[in-house]
């Protein structure tokens, strides 16, 4: 057994050693992220309903967490494999792979998602906790990491992870009074919403982790060698050629579960539920999928792509609150203002790495 495994290792190693097999596993990794993602929302959702919890919490926490697993995935990993040199520098390079597409994908999110909702055709109104809590809850969350960066400089330390995840626990705290106060009821009989049994869930649940963590190992280093051979070629920054997959084409792909979940709501005639996922997901996102790995694996480099984003990802949600929070409701015009913000967020992903030279 141990040799089949080095032969596959080998075998591994040789792909990931050519550009056209770069791709090849990038594209094979990204896609098992795309596949875990139903499975992986199924077991969770049974797991949650076998200890009766409100479907609030079900949906804000729980789910969102699953959906946002290739996320925490990809940043965990980027910070794992991110080794310093002999002379004890971080790489810039791997580091910000995750969070680089934390931030990517909170602007897919918010921006794609929620503008092709609007581009529909129809009026889609909103209940008011979406926008006045969920909303505004989200916008002070990205206010807080632009802070977190700057005070930082060029890193993202253990405090600022720390302070990340106690943002996430009062945000939880409030989703747990707001159901207390609404008296929201458990499903009867905690049964799952899958009719899954609980040893199963269980089960897939650890079969999905690993999946999950193997997809990330390999789009982490399949990222970091596909940057190496585009700097190389065009002459510029690999770190920033990095920063750029990861903020425009991982971000985009590992989105899709909450793209797929969203509009399915919409199919449903739920509204509020399909941008509440989408808001919901963004602010899980980046107070746990970043907090939790900077708290336990401590301070790593930021390149100066992903502090521009950043700030491009604060510009969104001021954009999306002042759509919003005057008329709680998803038109045509504003979903075509949010589709154009994504529009600018590829022009500048484009201009940053055409002015970054080696």
């Amino acid at each position: 057994m141990p040799a089949f495994f080095s032969v596959l290792l080998e075998g591994y190693q040789a792909v990931q050693g050519d550009f056209v097999g770069r791709l090849v596993c990038l594209a094979a990794s990204l896609w098992l992220l795309i596949w875990v993602a139903e499975p992986l929302l199924d077991a969770v959702l049974a797991i949650g309903a076998r200890f009766n919890l409100p479907q609030s919490i079900l949906g804000a926490v729980v789910a969102s967490a699953a959906t946002s697993a290739p996320e925490l995935g990809t940043t965990l990993f980027s910070l794992l494999l991110s080794k310093p040199d002999p002379a004890g520098t971080v790489s810039v390079t791997v580091a910000n792979v995750g969070i680089g597409s934390v931030i990517g994908s909170a602007v897919f999110n918010l921006a794609m998602i929620v503008g092709a909702i609007g581009v529909r055709g129809k009026v889609v109104p909103l209940e008011k906790e979406v926008v006045w809590r969920d909303g505004v809850v989200y916008g002070a969350s990205v206010l807080l990491l632009l802070v977190l960066m700057l005070i930082g400089g060029d890193t993202l330390g253990r405090q600022a992870g720390i302070v990340l995840l106690l943002g996430y626990a009062a945000y939880a705290v409030w989703l747990v009074i707001d159901a207390l106060r609404g008296r929201v009821r458990a499903p009867e009989g905690g049964g799952s919403p899958t009719s899954m049994t609980f040893p199963a869930a269980l089960l897939r649940l650890l079969g999905c982790i690993v999946a999950i963590g193997l997809a990330c190992h390999v789009l982490v280093e399949g990222v970091s060698g596909l940057s190496h051979d585009v700097a190389a070629r065009i002459g510029v920054e690999q770190a920033s050629v990095s920063s750029i997959l990861s903020l425009v084409v991982v971000a985009a792909v590992t989105s899709l579960p909450d793209l797929f979940t969203s509009l399915a709501a919409m199919r449903r005639g739920d509204g509020s539920l399909a941008v509440g996922n989408a808001v919901g997901s963004n602010t899980f996102d980046l107070l746990v999928c970043l907090g939790l790995p900077y708290a336990v694996l401590g301070t790593h480099p930021l390149a100066a792509e992903t502090l521009w984003m950043t700030r491009y990802l604060l510009g969104t949600a001021v954009v999306f609150l002042m759509l919003m929070l005057w008329d709680a409701r998803v038109t045509v015009s504003k979903g075509w203002v949010l589709l154009a913000s994504y529009g600018g967020f590829l022009v500048l992903a484009s201009w940053l790495i055409l002015h970054s030279h080696q």
